[in-house]
């Protein structure tokens, strides 16, 4: 776990790492994500309407800013949406995580 508002995310072969990251409600969030090298593309997805979250970002070998204030507290899914023609998606073999904003 991570509480902190700079952060830095690792996307690598079906993993976030971190895979549980922490952080305040209101308070703005800097988030420095990036994959592994190799060939697989990979990407970030944080969608809540309840916290004011819709981030889509694709992963590079450089590092992505992405900067959002979480709005309420609660837990949602970050997660990899991509896939391989037939195979089954990133997050369906558990590229995921959780991010929790607290009071």
């Amino acid at each position: 776990m991570m509480a902190c508002s700079g952060i830095t995310l690792v996307g690598g072969s079906y993993y976030f790492e971190p895979a549980h990251i922490v952080v305040r409600a209101g308070v703005p969030v800097e988030l420095q994500a990036r994959r592994r090298p190799g060939l697989a593309p990979h990407n970030l997805v944080i969608r809540s309407a309840a916290m004011g979250l819709d981030i889509a970002a694709s992963l590079t070998t450089e590092p992505t800013t992405i900067r959002f204030t979480p709005e309420v507290p609660g837990r949602v899914e970050f997660y990899c949406d991509e896939r391989l023609l037939l195979l089954p998606s990133h997050r369906d073999r558990g590229m995921g995580g959780v991010l929790e904003v607290v009071e």
